[in-house]
């Protein structure tokens, strides 16, 4: 008994989704290990090729991210970073390839809400009258529609415990709690970037996915998004995140993907931000920003 208990009080404080907790040989003793993924690799990306209605947007993209880390994807305009995201989210079919996440296909991975995704400002209606704890709640969604029941179809003030608990804990986690009765679109840039890191947060998925998390936000705002980051890593989250800010990526990133339609390099700063990469990656575009523009809204 006390150690479902147990369970279930990890479970609250934020254990992914997507990996499970296991019991390994460490030495001569038999201990706790952490977690560890029903997969080797957390994310999977193998001969991936896609398109629109004209010429391969990617094309034999094939890369492997492993849990706990974080990988920051950098191209220019056009190279395939939203295509990417949106078939990881499920929201675009490939040409060819397989991804797999956390060994899922992409549709079991997102049945069972183990992708939570940042999407860009401009994705968003920001009339829509909804509050910044709603918005949040939204990340529960997914979990009380696998418990299945009449639970799921209960209004947002009916909420479970264990996700009021959930929401608080990412609000405050992002310091936007005292914000939590006000419409979303009364927020400044940088703080709603902060509300829908919360609502991934909330989610507990195994991947994050952050498309632009930095674009428009203050240096205050970034410190706290890449803080955040820092804990969900430690927490064996895996996290891939596009920016344009190459010296943002090249302070926090773990590895960077560089991207211009196929992957032209992967590994640590140090590795991959050659004159050579960069050269080919910008082929005929215009310079990477060595610090990002930022607003001066918190």
């Amino acid at each position: 008994m006390l150690q479902r208990v147990e369970r279930s009080r990890l479970k609250r404080r934020g254990e992914p989704r997507g990996y499970r907790a296991v019991r390994g040989r460490v030495g001569d003793t038999t201990e706790t290990v952490g977690l560890t993924p029903r997969s080797t690799v957390a994310v999977g990306v193998y001969g991936l090729s896609a398109a629109y209605d004209g010429p391969p947007v990617l094309e034999d993209v094939s890369f492997e991210l492993a849990r706990g880390e974080l990988v920051i994807i950098l191209g220019p305009n056009g190279a395939g970073k939203s295509t990417l995201f949106k078939i990881l989210t499920g929201l675009k079919t490939v040409s060819s390839g397989r991804v797999s996440v956390l060994g899922h296909s992409i549709g079991a991975a997102r049945a069972e809400g183990y992708i939570a995704y940042v999407p860009q400002e401009e994705h968003i209606d920001w009339q829509f009258p909804i509050s910044v704890w709603d918005v949040v709640l939204t990340g529960r969604y997914g979990l009380l529609r696998n418990e299945g029941g009449i639970k799921r179809f209960l209004p947002a003030r009916w909420a479970r415990r264990e996700d009021r608990e959930a929401v608080a804990a990412a609000l405050n986690a992002v310091a936007m709690y005292e914000y939590r009765d006000r419409p979303i679109g009364a927020l400044s840039g940088g703080q709603k970037k902060r509300v829908f890191l919360a609502r991934a947060l909330a989610q507990e998925a195994g991947v994050l996915l952050l498309d632009e998390p930095l674009a428009g936000v203050d240096r205050r705002s970034e410190d706290l998004i890449f803080d955040v980051l820092q804990r969900a890593k430690a927490e064996g989250r895996t996290l891939l995140m596009v920016t344009h800010d190459l010296q943002s990526a090249e302070e926090h990133g773990d590895r960077l993907l560089l991207l211009n339609r196929s992957v032209i390099a992967l590994g640590s700063p140090d590795e991959v931000l050659s004159h050579d990469n960069l050269l080919q990656m910008f082929h005929g575009a215009a310079p990477l920003r060595r610090h990002a523009q930022v607003s001066t809204q918190v």
